[in-house]
Order: structure tokens, then sequence, then C-alpha cells
């Protein structure tokens, strides 16, 4: 029988002006008031949101990676989503980006030549990028690491990175590409849930 992994998505959209904060304590909204801007301050509550109900218990590692005892999950976000995913066997890591134009150099700083040579729209670099992205949050890495050198493939199914094999899963939803990234070899489903406050 396959896992099950939970992905809780948040609308942004659907917070409007007005938002109850009452599950916010004071060093987070501290630290959130210090953002740059509006998206990026709503992103930050909603990943403290999640954060707070469903983890409760969680510290920050130096890379940035936030870790609990009680579950393992993993939380990103990208123009008006935030995503969240939970288990309590497997150390996970998720990505979410909005597909959009992107530019030679970030191929360049990415990409393998192999990986370059497989890119032929948005799309395809879009599931390069959150791949990489989220096995690095998978092991607790941070994107100062050589991108080249962390493996994209395959998108679907067992990839093996440091001596580690690590099961991934890549779901496009509306015009973002998520991916979803367990260690060990996990045959897995995603089920995706809308959370509304």
């Amino acid at each position: 029988m396959n896992e099950i992994i939970k992905l809780y998505l948040f609308n942004l959209d659907s917070l409007g002006e007005e938002f109850n904060i009452s599950y916010l304590k004071k060093e987070d909204i501290e630290k959130i008031s210090n953002y740059k801007n509006d998206i990026n301050k709503k992103q930050g509550i909603i990943s403290t949101y999640f954060k707070r109900k469903y983890v409760k218990d969680y510290k920050v590692l130096k890379s940035g990676k936030p870790i609990s005892k009680n579950k393992f999950f993993s939380i990103s976000h990208s123009n008006k989503y935030v995503i969240y995913a939970e288990n309590d066997k497997y150390e996970i890591g998720v990505d979410i980006e909005y597909i959009k134009e992107y530019n030679e150099k970030l191929i360049n700083y990415i990409c393998s030549s192999a990986e370059k040579n497989l890119i032929k729209n948005a799309e395809d670099f879009y599931k390069i990028w959150t791949s990489k992205e989220g096995l690095i949050k998978c092991f607790g890495g941070s994107i100062t690491f050589d991108l080249k050198k962390i493996p994209a493939y395959p998108f679907d199914g067992i990839k093996e990175y440091d001596g580690n094999k690590y099961s991934s899963r890549i779901i496009k939803y509306e015009d973002y590409i998520i991916s979803i990234v367990l260690l060990g070899d996990v045959n897995f489903e995603v089920e995706v849930i809308n959370e509304i406050l």
C-alpha cells in the first residue's frame, strides 16, 4: 500500500486585508514585520500558521530547515500559494514555483549540461528547479550547495544523492510546479488539500 502524503495549499488571495493573527507569537510578529513587502508578510504569516497549527513544537537549524521531534514536515511558498506537507515516517522536502519566464544565467547556475539540453520551455525549467530544491529541503541543506551536482531526475521515482535514496514526485497545480521528495525508497501518492483559515 502506498504512503499518502497530505499537501496543504493556502491561497493568499483568500486572506484579504484583515485576518486573524491570534495564533502568532510575539517573536513571529516581530520577524514578519521586518519583511519587505505585503506578499512576503502574508507568506510569512501563513508559513507560521502552518507550523503553529500542525507542528507546534519545532526549532530551526542553521540551514534554515525547521524540524520537530514529533513529525517530518516542509513548507514552501511562491507567488500566491503557501504549501505545507508532513508525515510521521520519512524526512520530507517540498518546493513550489510559479511558472514564469526564466533567465539563462539561472539555468547555467543550477543545471548540469545534460539538464540544460532537456529544457524546452519554462515548465521544464521549473520541474528541474523544484526537484533540486525539494531534495535540498529534504536533507536540510541550503541553496549554497553546488546545484549542478544535485540530481533533478527522475522527477517521479528514485534518485540517489550522497549515498542516500530519495523518492520524488512532481505535480502541476494551476500555473505552479510542486516537487515532493522523501528520504528512502518509498511508494507514495499526494493528496492535495485546500487549507482555509
